[in-house]
């Protein structure tokens, strides 16, 4: 049978990482959106469409990036928690 190792602490760091690495992109997305929106306003016609919608589209895949990171955050967060589980009945025995 194949023994499972994980350092929990190091688990656990790295969900930490990971949940303020989402916070962080968060607030630089939501601060530069406000600086897109102050230059969209300065612009017409053309050049404001196409950068517009170039700049949704960007917006919209960085997005589903940061998004990404909570099901990973999610599967490290479970198999971190059964792996205490596991080694807390085990020690029973």
């Amino acid at each position: 049978m194949t023994m499972i190792r994980m350092d929990i602490d190091q688990a656990q760091q790295t969900i930490d990482t990971m949940r303020r690495t989402m916070e962080e992109f968060n607030a630089q997305l939501s601060a530069l959106g406000g600086s897109v929106d102050g230059l969209l306003g300065a612009w017409e016609g053309n050049a404001q469409i196409q950068f517009n919608n170039t700049w949704q589209d960007w917006r919209s895949r960085f997005t589903t990036s940061i998004n990404e990171l909570q099901p990973m955050i999610t599967g490290l967060t479970t198999e971190r928690q059964q792996i205490i589980d596991a080694d807390s009945s085990s020690s029973f025995m």
